[in-house]
């Protein structure tokens, strides 16, 4: 999270490396940017840069180097996914289409406090696959990386809506499977995958806690599972991180 203070009706804009900055307050004072980066991000020295307007017609601009470190991510290798559904290709296309969604900026911030976990508490801490993990499938080369955080579940078990926002997606992808996709504002999206029913419907605004589907094996699966993404600026980041921590 970048954080800038400037006085109410100043213009700001800026960027992390490639990615654009876009500010939000809620107070018009204190201005914050959530930007994602992602897990195969390179280590070393990147720039934050900002620039803008004061009210009284002052420009500015600043830019700063930030550090960013290797996340040590593990490997494994996954058998058992329909066959049809391996390929950079597929995957870098189904990644396309979601940031259809997930690079749009809502004005308003749904969310408050940390996000809940989107599984029943038996299951809260039943993780069968993290963030970022590098991935072989069906005995490929290990050339993706898992998108996001795998709960075990059984077959039809109630997934949760992590936080209050908006359904703009439901639907069947190739990958992802039968999935759910809420926008929480400011950037910040979560996406339920692999469902084998939908509970909710595009449009519907849904509260923290609101059973919004059911657990399936649906997409590039093997097994019953809910995989659940959290999307800031269009990039996948930790889900584990929104669970443990509030932002902003």
């Amino acid at each position: 999270m970048i954080e800038v203070d400037i006085p109410d009706g100043a213009q700001i804009s800026g960027s992390l490396g490639e990615y654009p900055l876009s500010f939000f307050t809620q107070d018009g004072k204190t201005y914050q940017s959530l930007q994602g980066l992602h897990a195969k991000e390179s280590p070393g020295l990147n720039s934050i840069s900002m620039s803008g307007t004061l009210t009284d017609g002052t420009p500015f601009a600043l830019t700063q180097m930030v550090e960013v470190f290797s996340g040590d991510y593990h490997y494994e290798e996954i058998i058992g996914v329909p066959q049809e559904t391996v390929g950079i290709d597929i995957t870098e296309d189904e990644t396309i289409q979601l940031q259809e969604y997930t690079l749009q900026s809502t004005q308003n911030k749904f969310w408050a406090g940390e996000f809940l976990s989107p599984v029943p508490p038996a299951f809260s801490a039943a993780y069968a696959s993290y963030y970022g993990g590098r991935r072989s499938y069906n005995g490929s080369g290990y050339y993706y990386f898992h998108s996001g955080l795998d709960y075990f579940s059984p077959m039809s078990g109630d997934i949760y809506a992590a936080a209050p926002g908006k359904v703009v997606f439901t639907g069947p992808m190739l990958l992802h499977g039968n999935t759910t996709l809420i926008d929480h504002g400011w950037g910040v999206y979560s996406l339920y995958a692999h469902q084998s029913e939908f509970l909710v419907q595009e449009e519907q605004q849904v509260s923290a806690g609101a059973l919004i589907g059911r657990v399936g094996s649906t997409g590039r699966s093997s097994g019953p599972h809910l995989h659940w993404e959290i999307w800031v600026g269009g990039i996948q980041v930790n889900p584990l991180d929104w669970v443990d921590n509030i932002y902003p």
